[in-house]
């Protein structure tokens, strides 16, 4: 079968990659901290951003550790140390220039317009140490040289893996683009956060096990690449045992005779094992005990006393709040994934069988989301917990898309990624107000709105009129920017180049 296609891989990937740039956020999420700290040379100890956090706590060893897996963190300090030299030299000047500011006696201004003050008290200790430009231009390269990539690889995955089942080239790519921008992926993916990583560890699980129609006959590569996947959602949040459970239920289930289960089970888990070890050896070094995770390490918080450390029985009220409440449910912020739960049309590209499988992991983690107290705090943070079945439910949906006339597909996919796109760049983290800000004329991008609220927004204004060499005022260079131009002139050149990069070409005529 060709996997050519007029849409190359380099374009989708591409057209994927401007997505996920356009929108992202340059809010310091707590898995940012350990990978600051590691490329301190600290180790995965907090102790320089103590307060900067509700998650990051005080151990018995003096030391400040965060409430969360490592995973996250450590990917997050490969490109963060790459760019170490730029980013200490910004430091240095910030924190220069406070001293400069201190001896003038001339007072920092430290003001963020923000409901959230969490947020304001982050910003403040931020701006007071000369970290505020440091940690902007961190969100910036994670964003540039991670989050953005995985996001086109999994694209570039999904058009793969629907082409192998019938689906022609350019309308898997046109999924495939679709299933980050027109799904909550879009959303998370604009700025670091471990459960989008345990989505895209599914997703590679998921790639492995189900890689080739039909019979399962998996190699030892396989097995031990999707134990790695499944190892490696672990590693990033202990959810990814969902991930793990499902996908080793799959390969025991699915191989045929006992003596191949077994061994298909120890390639698996083979392959699983270092990643998890990972974790295991990391709890040891920070809290001293390689068994017990760093939520039991940190004091009462919200939701801690129901059941063991927050995780009770699965709840009701929670369960359809995850998939219907305006905050955070996965229907409000993806309506288009309603059509995952329906069986895919006869004679479909996706079996039916596929389709299941995929259901069970969706109701593992609906479950295991239901029984976790702490998702009742997911309004503060948008949809999140139940990233690992946005893949599942998307090729279910595609499955019924691809049966629809072309005209019409175009449209509701279009409407899907304004919606995904308007949740990502108001981020009020409530699909009704996000829409009503929008409409109110209140549109700006992430970037743009932190730099609209805060002070490090007015030294920008202020550079770029010392730029202009005085031709424009301060104000004026300010109003420029936190007014909605910026932000629309930079959607408008993104969309035409995702236009272009996905907008077949057509065939070449064959000379006579």
């Amino acid at each position: 079968m060709s996997h050519a296609g007029r849409i190359t891989p380099l374009r989708l990937f591409l057209a994927v990659w401007l997505s996920v740039v356009l929108v992202t956020a340059t809010n310091i999420t707590r898995e940012h901290y350990p990978a600051f700290a590691l490329v301190d040379g600290s180790g995965w100890r907090c102790d320089r951003y103590a307060e900067f956090h509700s998650d990051i706590f005080k151990h018995t060893d003096g030391h400040w550790y965060i409430n969360n897996n490592i995973g996250a963190s450590t990917l997050a300090a490969i490109p963060l140390f790459v760019f170490s030299p730029i980013l200490d030299a910004v430091e240095r000047r910030s924190v220069e220039r406070i001293a400069a500011m201190d001896a003038s006696g001339t007072k920092i201004d430290t003001s963020y317009s923000t409901p959230w003050p969490n947020r304001e008290k982050m910003y403040r200790l931020a701006r007071e140490r000369g970290l505020d430009i440091r940690f902007g231009l961190s969100t910036l390269v994670i964003a540039l040289l991670l989050m953005a990539p995985l996001a086109g690889a999994v694209a570039l995955l999904l058009r793969r893996w629907c082409v192998d089942r019938g689906l022609g080239p350019d309308a898997a790519a046109v999924f495939g683009f679709a299933f980050v921008v027109a799904t909550p992926m879009l959303y998370r993916a604009a700025t670091l956060n471990h459960n989008l990583l345990v989505a895209i560890a599914t997703i590679g699980a998921w790639w492995f096990i189900e890689r080739t129609p039909g019979a399962f006959l998996p190699t030892r590569a396989q097995l031990l690449l999707a134990g790695a996947c499944s190892g490696a959602a672990v590693l990033f949040d202990y959810s990814g045992v969902v991930t793990a459970l499902w996908a080793g239920t799959l390969v025991i289930v699915r191989t045929e005779g006992a003596k191949f289960r077994l061994t298909n089970a120890v390639w698996f888990a083979l392959g699983a094992l270092p990643p998890i070890a990972i974790q295991l050896g990391a709890q040891a070094w920070c809290f001293g005990d390689p068994w017990l995770p760093p939520a039991r390490w940190m004091g009462a918080t919200s939701f801690s006393d129901r059941g063991f450390n927050g995780f009770d029985l699965p709840a009701v009220d929670l369960f359809v709040a995850n998939l219907l409440d305006p905050r955070f449910g996965l229907l409000p912020y993806a309506p288009l994934l309603v059509l995952g739960f329906l069986p895919p049309p006869k004679g479909s590209w996706l079996s039916r069988d596929v389709w299941m499988r995929g259901l069970l992991l969706v109701l593992g983690y609906l479950v295991f989301a239901s029984a976790n107290q702490f998702a009742r705090m997911q309004w503060n943070t948008g949809f999140r917990y139940l990233c690992p079945v946005l893949f599942p439910l998307w090729i279910g949906a595609a499955a019924h898309l691809s049966t629809w006339r072309p005209s019409l597909r175009r449209c509701v996919l279009v409407v899907a990624a304004l919606h995904a796109f308007v949740l990502a760049t108001s981020r009020t983290r409530h699909v009704v107000d996000d829409w009503d800000k929008v409409a109110g004329g209140a549109f700006r991008l992430p970037i743009v709105d932190t730099l609209a609220r805060t002070a490090t927004g007015k030294d920008l204004s202020l550079g770029l009129s010392n730029l202009s060499g005085g031709l424009v005022s301060p104000d004026a260079a300010r109003a420029f920017l936190i007014g909605a131009w910026p932000s629309v002139i930079a959607t408008t050149l993104v969309a035409w180049a995702c236009w272009r990069l996905l907008r077949p070409t057509r065939a070449p005529h064959a000379r006579s």
